[in-house]
């Protein structure tokens, strides 16, 4: 059941500003390429989450295909995500 206070949470984060995007981190690729369950992908969406950050690009297909990973990258620059996201699909 969902509250009123269900929707104005759901109704800020849809008018918060999204944050610019630098260049110097962000690929070409886009997050609906990768093999996602529905969940994941339709969650993406919602937090306007289009292009992956190099490092994201870079690691997330070799973690869902089970492959061990070291990556670095500067604090901001989607490493979190990069993990998550493949945590997540494999549970």
């Amino acid at each position: 059941m969902s509250t009123s206070a269900d929707h104005e949470a759901e109704d800020a984060l849809m008018e918060a500003p999204v944050a610019q995007q630098d260049s110097r981190y962000f690929s070409e690729e886009l997050f609906e390429s990768l093999p996602l369950s529905e969940p994941t992908q339709r969650i993406l969406k919602e937090l306007n989450f289009v292009k992956m950050t190099k490092i994201q690009a870079k690691s997330i297909r070799p973690l869902l295909s089970g492959s061990d990973l070291l990556g670095a990258a500067k604090t901001g620059s989607g490493k979190t995500l990069s993990f998550l996201i493949p945590a997540v699909e494999l549970l």
